[in-house]
């Protein structure tokens, strides 16, 4: 149904190893996920990250804050 109204072909977006994931809140789509599996996965460095590596000490010092991922008031995190 997204495809369509995107002007998209039927199955570009979605397949059959993709997982939706829809956050409802007041009776209301949110937000919307879309997943698929990935064999292949980059580092992102941030351009803070970046411009900073020639301080080592700031990013020794803030390295768990930077690779945490923040939504609004959520911060997810790994079980170990």
């Amino acid at each position: 149904m997204v495809e369509g109204d995107l002007g998209l072909c039927e199955d570009w977006l979605f397949h059959k190893l993709c997982k939706v994931y829809l956050f409802i809140a007041a009776h209301r789509i949110a937000g919307c996920l879309v997943a698929e599996p990935n064999k292949t996965a980059y580092r992102v460095v941030s351009n803070f990250e970046a411009k900073s590596s020639s301080n080592n000490s700031y990013i020794k010092k803030h390295k768990s804050n930077l690779t945490m991922l923040q939504f609004g008031g959520l911060f997810p995190s790994r079980s170990h």
